[in-house]
């Protein structure tokens, strides 16, 4: 089945709407714009849908986000309620194709981590979405690589397939599986531990690898680097990084200086005290232009700074620099949810081959090759 040729039929569909929320508003609205030529093209077929997302760890509500689409789609319908015999009354109500009465196309449901069975992946969920719809349709990039109801699930008891996100993601992505000594990965971030395999075999494949942000503090203490007061991943035993023979080779890279917590510039040679790390520095910046320069596919996921407290403009001279004209890349791909904010704020976008939806979904397909929710819905 193909999403294009689906036609008159009730439709859920699953797309990533996990985006930053700040006062009640949108702050970045890339993975809402993301999904509508997924909702578009279904309507366009006189499907009529039942949008389903996500939204942060702690059952927000969609109702912002709600908000955001009913701008673009006037007879969008927000059901607030999690009582699922409420539900299905109101979708049976709104959105039968029988009911030739209703005027109502499109049906969005409150935030799928507000039901306990969704993170469970509770079958008893995933039947529950299923019986509310004829096909499912699963757009949802972001969270593919999360074993959850809604993404591994409800492929199981309905005929299904993958929107035209999830397409063109494994199209953009498809050069961060032909690894060789003319690509260059640029790694940011807070917890190593998770990343490890994907470094080693981007190392062992013979690319260079840039790491930064907080994950480089655990490989500078494996080195005998003070890093004062900094944060790092304490689900790590330092020795083994300081063992691990892909560590050993000269394409591994970590920042030479860096600003600090009171924002001053130091170096991996001083002694750091009660300081924190928080930023890269001048010298690490033309370092890793340098590395740009001679490498011909640059992939950057996750911020090399203390992003969440504004230390960004690391992060943000690299992605300038990587959209000028300066920059000879042949391709060069971003990814991760800190990393698309920052590139949309500077306006960006455009210059960039390609820019993933995902962050964690992005990682895991480059080490993995693949995704359990496009496994499950392919």
């Amino acid at each position: 089945m193909k999403y294009n040729n689906i036609k008159n039929k009730v439709v859920l569909v699953r797309l990533d709407l996990n985006v930053p929320i700040e006062n009640g508003k949108i702050v970045d609205d890339y993975r809402v714009i993301s999904t509508y030529q997924t909702i578009d093209t279904l309507l366009k077929n006189k499907n009529k849908i039942i949008i389903t997302s996500h939204l942060g760890e702690d059952g927000e509500s969609l109702e912002p986000v709600h908000k955001y689409l009913n701008k673009k789609y006037k007879d969008l319908l927000f059901i607030k309620s999690t009582d699922q015999k409420e539900i299905k009354l109101i979708v049976n109500d709104k959105l039968s194709l029988i009911n030739k009465k209703s005027k109502t196309n499109l049906i969005m449901l409150e935030n799928l981590r507000c039901f306990e069975g969704e993170k469970l992946n509770s079958a008893a969920f995933a039947k529950f979405l299923a019986s509310l719809a004829d096909v499912y349709v699963y757009d949802a990039f972001a969270v593919a690589h999360r074993k959850h109801a809604s993404v591994v699930s409800v492929a199981r008891y309905l005929p299904h397939c993958v929107g035209p996100l999830i397409t063109n993601e494994l199209k953009g992505l498809a050069p961060t599986q032909k690894i060789n000594n003319k690509t260059l990965f640029i790694l940011g971030g807070a917890k190593i531990s998770t990343k490890l395999p994907l470094i080693d075999k981007y190392l062992e494949k013979g690319a260079t690898v840039f790491v930064g942000g907080a994950m480089a503090h655990n490989i500078m203490l494996s080195q005998g680097i003070s890093i004062g007061a900094s944060l790092y991943d304490k689900d790590i035993n330092n020795k083994t990084l300081a063992k691990k023979a892909a560590f050993k080779t000269n394409r591994l890279y970590i920042p030479y200086d860096y600003i600090t917590s009171q924002n001053k510039i130091g170096n991996t040679s001083q002694k750091l005290t009660n300081q924190a790390i928080y930023d890269l520095g001048p010298e690490t910046f033309s370092m890793i232009k340098k590395l740009i320069e001679a490498h011909k596919t640059i992939i950057v996921n996750g911020p090399l700074g203390l992003y969440e407290k504004g230390y960004d403009k690391g992060s943000v001279a690299i992605l300038r620099y990587l959209a000028s004209d300066k920059c000879k890349a042949k391709t060069i791909i971003a990814g991760g949810g800190d990393t698309v904010t920052l590139i949309e704020k500077v306006k960006l976008n455009k210059r960039f081959t390609f820019v993933s939806t995902g962050g964690g979904a992005m990682l895991y397909y480059m080490e993995k090759g693949e995704l359990p929710g496009i496994v499950a819905n392919k």
